[in-house]
């Protein structure tokens, strides 16, 4: 049995057995004061209940290194193990400084867009992202200004929230929320931490592995270009052995670096047997005023030009297709001669 105290509760243990004396029949009680096993064993009982808590959060967050599968088979746990009525996860976005909410329970379309993002410092949410510790409010009415307003009117009475950290580095924030007031207890609040703890391990594992993929495909495309390149000049290297005169040589040339370059047009001045000679390449089917354009900004280098000077300005050497100058009907396409 139990009795109230002053102390608290008081767990008694009482027994009885019959006994007689000088032919009289009595009862005997033994009163025994088992509140410390109780108590004892009702904390193994918890240990064990947090422990299975943990275990399974620690199961959802090793399986895989996507966060977007792993953040909300956590929350989901915490909200159905912890008896909360709803939670939210955020990761921190570093770029804009803000938590960007990832994922939800028992919360509305309607509110998530009151929820997110949000800034350090703004609402409770954000102060407690700057903090370092896990703070639990019994009674949210008590403090109607540190959270939207929609928040007490979808019924959230009480919080529990924990920064998502590592080493001093943020990388989110969970809480949790419960429709009734004092919800949260200790048990509540250290398993909590332990698990954003453990998240925060998750978070930066995922970061590096984003990061290392995204350094892995730059590496592939570079690779690519390379390759494309080298094969670009052993193409070149075969087609310069059957070349006789500049108008292959440049034809070829210009063909194979447009695979590459998109230009519009190309011009390389020169001088063959003491005579000046302009070549001109046209990518793709350019109009009358485009080629007029062009051809006059070539006749403004060969006449600042010096004897046996090869133009090798990108303006010269190679010009882009240029705002103002489509591409039309009628337009002429390959080398053309001065």
């Amino acid at each position: 049995m139990k009795r109230e105290t002053a102390e608290g509760v008081q767990h008694l243990q009482i027994t009885h057995f019959p006994v007689r004396w000088k032919n009289e029949a009595y009862t005997c009680f033994f009163v025994r004061d088992v509140t410390f096993l109780k108590q004892a064993e009702e904390s193994i009982l918890q240990a064990n209940r947090e422990l299975s808590v943990l275990n399974q959060a620690l199961a959802t967050i090793g399986k895989s290194f996507r966060l977007e599968e792993v953040l909300p088979g956590v929350l989901q746990i915490l909200t159905e193990r912890l008896q909360a009525s709803g939670g939210v996860l955020y990761p921190f976005d570093e770029s804009s400084e803000t938590l960007q909410l990832s994922c939800s329970q028992g919360v509305s379309p309607t509110l998530q867009k009151h929820l997110t993002p949000i800034k350090l410092g703004e609402t409770i949410l954000g102060q407690i992202a700057q903090s370092d510790y896990t703070l639990g409010i019994d009674n949210l009415s008590l403090e109607p200004n540190r959270l939207p307003p929609e928040t007490l009117q979808e019924g959230w009475k009480s919080l529990l929230a924990v920064p998502i950290k590592r080493e001093s580095k943020l990388f989110g924030l969970i809480a949790l929320f419960s429709t009734e007031k004092q919800s949260f207890n200790p048990s509540a609040s250290r398993l909590l931490t332990t698990i954003a703890h453990e998240l925060s391990i998750s978070l930066e594992n995922a970061l590096l592995y984003q990061k290392t993929r995204k350094i892995n495909i730059e590496l592939e495309q570079k690779v690519t270009e390379r390759t494309q390149d080298l094969n670009t000049l052993a193409e070149l290297s075969r087609e310069l052995t059957f070349i006789v005169g500049y108008r292959e040589l440049f034809t070829v040339l210009f063909s194979l670096l447009h695979r590459t370059s998109s230009f519009a047009a190309a011009a390389v001045y020169f001088h063959q047997e003491s005579s000046p000679v302009v070549f001109l390449y046209y990518g793709s089917p350019v109009s009358e005023e485009f080629d007029g354009r062009f051809r006059e900004k070539i006749e403004d280098y060969v006449l600042s030009a010096t004897d046996n000077q090869v133009f090798l300005k990108p303006e010269v050497f190679f010009t882009l297709n240029e705002r103002g100058f489509s591409a039309g009907k009628g337009g002429s396409l390959g080398p053309t001669f001065w």
